[in-house]
C-alpha cells in the first residue's frame, strides 16, 4: 500500500514558507493506519525494550534514594 497518498501537503501553513504534512487522511483510514502502526512497530521493535529498560532502571533508582 502506498501510504504517501494518505499524507496531504498544505503549503504555507502555518506561515509562508512552511510545508505542513497533514496525516488526518491516514488516521481516518483504518487499513492505512493499521499498516502504519505495524511498520512503526517493526522499525522500532529493538529500541523499545532498551528504552523501557532504561526508564524502569531510572525509576527504580529514584525510588531507592
Amino acid at each position: 500500500m502506498d501510504l504517501v497518498r494518505y499524507i496531504r501537503d498544505i503549503p504555507d501553513f502555518p506561515k509562508p514558507g512552511i510545508l505542513f504534512k497533514d496525516i488526518t487522511p491516514l488516521l481516518a483510514d483504518p487499513r492505512a493506519f493499521h499498516i502504519t502502526i505495524d511498520l512503526l512497530a517493526e522499525r522500532f521493535a529493538f529500541t523499545f525494550p532498551v528504552v523501557l529498560q532504561a526508564a524502569l532502571f531510572q525509576t527504580a533508582h529514584l525510588r531507592n534514594e
